[in-house]
């Protein structure tokens, strides 16, 4: 009985551990973009897009009228730096995920 019930005790102590270091998954990113040939100009409407590593996780929003964005970025269980491109030029922020 005792053997069982520090079994129990022990697996329940594993799934904490577990749960506490698994990341939030999917993560939402948001923030204001400009142009730096142009800080003032307006991209609203521009595609947002990423990719984690070499792996392309395609449009994932657009930029809003007051050139803000707030995209949702799943993983699909890839680790790696997230790189974010507007219409397919590569933004200057990146986050490690």
């Amino acid at each position: 009985m005792r053997n069982r019930l520090l079994l129990v005790w022990v697996v329940l102590l594993a799934a904490g551990l577990v749960s506490a270091a698994t990341p939030s998954i999917p993560n939402y990113f948001s923030g204001e973009v400009a142009d730096a040939a142009n800080p003032a100009g307006s991209l609203a409407g521009q595609k947002i897009s990423a990719s984690i590593e070499e792996t392309s996780l395609g449009v994932i929003g657009q930029i809003q009228s007051d050139n803000s964005y707030q995209v949702l970025v799943d993983p699909q269980g890839r680790i790696g730096t997230i790189t974010f491109y507007i219409n397919g030029v590569k933004a200057t922020q990146s986050a490690e995920y």
